[in-house]
């Protein structure tokens, strides 16, 4: 009858919609599985090193199954690469006359001493790395060294950016790694004027 013929359709978009309203909660939780993965992986890969970390101890850590990662990520390796973030937006804004705002505000942004999660910390960590060591050296030539360079080419030669870059890396270890009281116990007044004053110097050297 007419009246069977409208219930059996109401019923199937009843049943439709459920099923909508299942996937929806699965994909829900799939992404928030994903993005905890993400960010768990990262922390200890980027203050432990990409060797001293193993699937399973991320696997612990996020307290999921060690082959949701495998599904997510492929494997160890691809997923520490996802975790090399793109700071193109960043370094696109850099020129000869902001670079030392730039550097300063980024660095004042991570002073906290408890912050490890830094990219000079994944440098540090991991550019010597047996496994990951070249990938993170790539990528770091790729997609911040050369294209500051050739922004700030006007004005300064290679020379300068690779001077300032090993002396605020020399600054966050001292402060977070060494913990020298004389850095550690720095206002944020004078962290900021030291840092000024570094990046100058770098920038102001000649050969």
């Amino acid at each position: 009858s007419r009246r069977q013929r409208q219930m059996c359709i109401r019923d199937r978009y009843i049943q439709r919609y459920k099923c909508q309203l299942v996937l929806t909660n699965i994909m829900k939780k799939s992404d928030i599985s994903k993005k905890l993965i993400f960010t768990e992986a990262k922390k200890l890969f980027w203050t432990k090193g990409y060797s001293n970390v193993s699937l399973r101890d991320i696997s612990k850590t996020v307290k999921l199954d060690i082959a949701l990662i495998s599904r997510y990520f492929g494997n160890k390796k691809k997923l520490f690469e996802e975790t090399l973030v793109d700071k193109s937006e960043w370094v696109n804004q850099i020129n000869s006359s902001n670079i030392i705002d730039m550097f300063v505000e980024s660095f004042m942004e991570s002073k906290n001493l408890n912050d490890e999660v830094t990219y000079v910390k994944m440098l540090c960590m991991n550019a010597s790395d047996p496994e990951v060591g070249r990938i993170v050296q790539k990528h770091h030539d790729a997609m911040m060294r050369k294209p500051i360079i050739r922004q700030i080419k006007n004005k300064f030669k290679p020379i300068n950016f690779d001077l300032l870059g090993a002396i605020l890396i020399g600054v966050s270890i001292t402060r977070k790694t060494l913990k020298n009281p004389s850095l550690t116990k720095l206002n944020n007044q004078e962290y900021e004027k030291i840092l000024r004053h570094l990046i100058t110097a770098a920038l102001k050297y000649k050969i």
